[in-house]
């Protein structure tokens, strides 16, 4: 007898495009990298020009807050 078993066919690759308004149905921004809020812009501009320690401070605060106070 040989080494006979139940074979898997080979996994396909998917050929599905992605939709361009799938942005729109998960209510992310088309454009992640675009500022929705004034002040998040200015922080992204001036940001490789702060200190490491204001850097770190930042995001200690972002990283301290928990997700009902961002809801906020």
């Amino acid at each position: 007898m040989g080494d006979e078993g139940i074979e898997h066919p080979p996994l396909a690759l998917s050929k599905t495009a992605i939709s361009e308004i799938a942005s729109a149905k998960s209510g992310a921004p088309k454009d992640q990298n675009t500022p929705l809020d004034p002040d998040f812009s200015l922080i992204k501009d001036r940001w490789p020009g702060l200190p490491e320690h204001i850097k770190q401070a930042v995001l200690a605060l972002v990283r301290g807050t928990s997700e009902k106070e961002q809801s906020l």
